[in-house]
């Protein structure tokens, strides 16, 4: 039988899943959760030493909070030879934008053909490290490491058919504000946040400013259930299509934000 483990971790603790069978026998059930410190990376646990594991090889997916990342969309310049030279150039400019250390972040691209366009992401290289001191300890094979929010905008996308979407995607400690014109990911930027209860409406009157008063129409936020609360005056752009999460429990955690869309609908179904 096949089994991954899967781990969403954000600034304070880690959720973790487990994924087994094969095809269309496959389920997702809950393996866990702790607390940890971003400030003592040495905190963070994968749960009880037989909690993931198991004695045997088993597949490892993480997806790492907006509270540990930092983004940039570019448009890399012409004439980069192969993928070596664009991640060099990517990192270049992450680093001078957003002031990272280099020593103190690992940083990934995704790199996109034209016109689309490209996104780096950069984590702290402690907590990089940490996961894959830990992966070692449970004999687990480290197969992926990516941002949260890209499978929550995935899901997003599927079912939204604007050409000019932009999805405010709000964490327990972090929020991630992603616009897109015309169809193309134009910019994508983290912040950690205090449950501020202005904090939504702030962040839409910027995108006004920054992208026009239209843009209104087309926000759509994505929450968690324990803070509808912060939506505010804005309730009416939660996240209604649910497509992608239909089926219950997902590997990847996107039901996580898109719970709110699912009892909305339910409860609009039951009326």
């Amino acid at each position: 039988m096949n089994e991954s483990m899967h781990l969403y971790v954000t600034g304070r603790r880690v959720l973790a899943r487990r994924k087994s069978g094969v095809l269309r026998w496959q389920r997702v059930e809950p393996a866990g959760e702790w607390a940890w410190d971003t400030a003592n990376p040495a905190s963070l646990r994968f749960g009880e030493p037989d909690a993931a594991g198991k004695g045997r090889r088993t597949d490892l997916h993480v997806y790492v909070g907006s509270a540990l990342s930092k983004f940039l969309v570019l448009d890399l310049p012409a004439g980069l030879r192969d993928r070596d030279e664009s991640r060099a150039a990517a990192q270049a400019q992450i680093q001078h934008q957003l002031g990272l250390h280099g020593a103190d972040w690992v940083f990934a691209l995704d790199l996109a053909p034209a016109p689309a366009k490209s996104v780096v992401c950069a984590v702290p290289r402690d907590f990089m490290e940490r996961i894959r001191e830990l992966a070692r300890e449970r004999n687990l094979r480290l197969v992926s490491l990516r941002p949260y929010v890209s499978g929550v905008w995935n899901a997003f996308r599927q079912d939204d058919a604007s050409a000019h979407p932009v999805l405010m995607a709000v964490e327990e400690d972090a929020f991630t504000l992603l616009v897109a014109r015309q169809g193309v990911l134009q910019s994508m930027s983290s912040l950690r946040h205090g449950r501020e209860s202005d904090l939504i409406e702030r962040e839409i009157k910027r995108v006004e400013l920054s992208v026009g008063a239209d843009a209104r129409r087309h926000i759509r936020l994505a929450l968690p259930p324990d803070l509808l609360a912060m939506a505010g005056t804005n309730a009416d752009k939660l996240l209604r299509q649910a497509d992608g999460t239909k089926s219950g429990l997902h590997a990847d955690f996107r039901d996580l934000l898109f719970a709110a869309a699912v009892d909305t609908a339910a409860e609009e179904s039951a009326e």
